[in-house]
């Protein structure tokens, strides 16, 4: 992996919470990934992290079979929205992980905070209720706050469909992670399949400016008008801009000294209403139905639909933005909330201060002072050991200090980012690209791709010093879990408990994840001694009816000479070994009586001599009582 990210394992997220319910799925059609996301709690019954009791609710999108490319560049698209480019105005994502499959394919696991999005709510799609010009300004506001806060840097902000927006008090908070079951990522029903962007495999930041806007301008009408975007595209995605302009012609607030009509369209909005809005009559015919229990009713149009009136200055904003024939119109979208322009004028206006390099700042501004969210990068000039420091703060801020929800990234000699004000109560510190500290005593290690599950530590509890390490409990991908020492980050010296079927245990001293020398214990049998490439190499093996050998091997296999000793007997076998098995000279020893000896040969496993009475009437009695053997 050539770049650098912050991506723990999928195993810590089901360590850390539990999942409650499918949300939704949904397809980010930049790169054609499906995904499903999940409603998720804090594990309650998770013993490493009791600040965790503070619980929340939380999202969790996993991307499914996704190739190393696309995962990749999903990965940095996350980490941006995830580090640099936290707002109030997206669901915060804290957590990035993957579950490999095999070399080449992925599933990528995403974990939001929903701390300000209520699920339980309705979002826009579902409010039946049309917007004044004070709640669209509003709604037209955040849509443009989030793009030159978020998604002008990152696609990861850009799904804008009214089933992913919800109030948030008196404003709106856009559920970034797309809980729309018909997909996420450029909607298709509020973009013209005209529009540039669908021509771009790879899509430029221009085209993805002018898609958003046209989109946010769009989400925001329909809105306030209550229609069904599907009156606005014929049937081949095509966008009716004759019928935009006859609605943007009919929600203008008009003078009472300006009596000039239009021939162009059709001034009365009920014959407009019946004509033109076929899907939004369709769907306002449902509702009612609906509501009196599919008894007969008198049908009419609903006081929610094309209820206001705006001001010209407002409209023409949606004639800019809404344009499919001169799309450059378009670029006015981020001005709308900007200084100098600022003409939807919101509070505090986004700017951008740049000083030099590592040195700027950009955000909503009061009075030249960051007031609600932005972004302060800068480095540490003149001598001493802060020299060449680059501090990043990310997020929320009050009169120009960091307040809420925000990130503090730290460069000097090596990397820190730092979540602070998570819901679950933690702060989440990523060190050096190489761990994240979710407290100080518990931390996940970040293994890059391609390592051995049994080599990847996913949450280690204990003391670490440096970075490093050094004594504790850890829990590997391949369900091993070790208590004891470490060394380069690796376990040294303790207790390794292998989680099978045969309750494997080993106990001594371990070079990397691989057994060095100690006791290995099985519900067949045991070995002490040394190990090699985690195989027995020289020791004692014992099974569980009593019989012991002790001995050379190979890869596992017993070789050159060894001794044998045959469970509750004093008879004992001492020879040559290959692959396994009993091969050339040897001898049977009785140790109970003085002298009791015969050398015999064995080709194969097999004895080519014959045994004398006494050998053969003990061997013999101890195989009709069938006791195994691993002699």
């Amino acid at each position: 992996m050539n770049q650098q990210f912050l991506v723990v394992e999928a195993s810590l997220i089901d360590r850390l919470f539990d999942k409650a319910e499918i949300l939704s799925r949904g397809n980010d059609l930049i790169h054609g990934i499906s995904s499903i996301i999940y409603r998720m709690t804090t594990n309650k019954k998770n013993k490493w992290l009791k600040l965790f009791d503070k619980g929340g609710n939380y999202a969790l999108q996993i991307y499914e079979n996704i190739n190393r490319q696309v995962f990749e560049t999903k990965v940095l698209q996350l980490q941006k929205a995830m580090t640099l480019h936290l707002n109030p105005y997206s669901t915060r994502i804290i957590l990035i992980a993957k579950e490999q499959l095999n070399y080449t394919k992925f599933n990528l696991h995403v974990v939001y905070e929903l701390q300000h999005v209520d699920l339980d709510s309705k979002s826009i799609k579902e409010q039946r209720e049309g917007l004044n010009q004070k709640e669209a300004v509003a709604l037209l506001s955040l849509l443009c706050q989030n793009y030159v806060l978020g998604a002008q840097y990152t696609n990861e902000f850009l799904d804008i469909s009214p089933q992913n927006i919800f109030r948030n008090g008196n404003s709106y908070i856009v559920s970034n992670f797309g809980i729309n079951f018909a997909g996420t990522k450029f909607d298709r029903i509020y973009l013209p399949k005209t529009d540039p962007i669908y021509q771009e495999k790879v899509p430029s930041q221009k085209n993805i400016l002018y898609s958003y806007a046209f989109r946010a301008a769009l989400v925001t009408l329909c809105q306030m008008t209550q229609i069904d975007p599907l009156d606005l595209f014929y049937l081949d995605g095509q966008f009716k801009s004759e019928l935009l302009d006859n609605l943007l012609y009919l929600i203008t607030k008009k003078e009472d000294n300006d009596k000039k009509k239009d021939k162009r369209f059709i001034r009365s909005i009920d014959k407009f209403f019946n004509e033109k809005l076929i899907h939004t009559k369709g769907q306002d015919y449902n509702e009612q139905l609906k509501k009196n229990f599919g008894k007969s009713f008198e049908y009419e149009r609903s006081d929610r639909i094309l209820k206001y009136k705006y001001n010209k200055e407002f409209i023409d904003i949606f004639k800019k933005l809404l344009n499919v024939t001169h799309i450059q119109s378009r670029a006015i979208f981020p001005l709308l909330v900007s200084q100098p322009d600022n003409r939807l004028g919101v509070q505090n206006s986004y700017d951008e201060q740049f000083y030099y390099l590592n040195n700027y700042m950009n955000g909503t501004f009061d009075n030249k002072v960051l007031d609600g969210c932005g972004i302060v990068s800068s480095d540490q000039e003149g001598q001493g050991k802060n020299k060449g420091r680059i501090t990043q703060k990310c997020g929320q801020f009050s009169k120009g200090k960091e307040f809420g929800e925000y990130n503090i990234i730290n460069i000097h000699k090596k990397f820190e980012c730092t979540l602070y004000n998570l819901q679950c109560g933690l702060t989440f510190r990523y060190v050096n690209w190489e761990m994240l500290y979710l407290v100080e005593d518990v931390v996940a290690p970040i293994n890059p791709i391609d390592k051995s599950p049994k080599e990847s530590i996913y949450i280690f509890q204990g003391t670490i010093e440096n970075g490093n390490l050094k004594e504790g409990l850890s829990h590997q991908l391949d369900n091993t879990i070790f208590k004891g020492k470490f060394q380069n980050n690796q376990p040294y010296e303790g207790k390794m408990n292998y989680q099978n079927q045969n309750n494997d245990v080993f106990e001594g001293i371990m070079e990397g994840f691989n057994r060095k020398n100690g006791l290995f214990t099985t519900k067949d049998f045991t070995f002490e001694g040394q190990f090699q490439n985690d195989q027995f190499l020289n020791g004692l093996l014992e099974d569980k009816d009593g019989g012991k050998f002790y001995g050379h091997f190979n890869n596992g296999l017993k070789v050159k000479s060894g001794i044998y000793y045959y469970p509750q007997s004093s008879i004992q076998y001492q020879g040559l070994y290959a692959n396994d098995k009993r091969h050339g000279l040897g001898k049977f020893i009785d140790k109970s009586q003085e002298n009791c000896i015969q050398e015999v040969i064995y080709n194969n496993g097999k004895c080519e001599s014959k045994l004398n009475e006494h050998f053969s009437k003990a061997l013999k009695e101890r195989k009709t009582t069938k006791l195994k053997t691993i002699g």
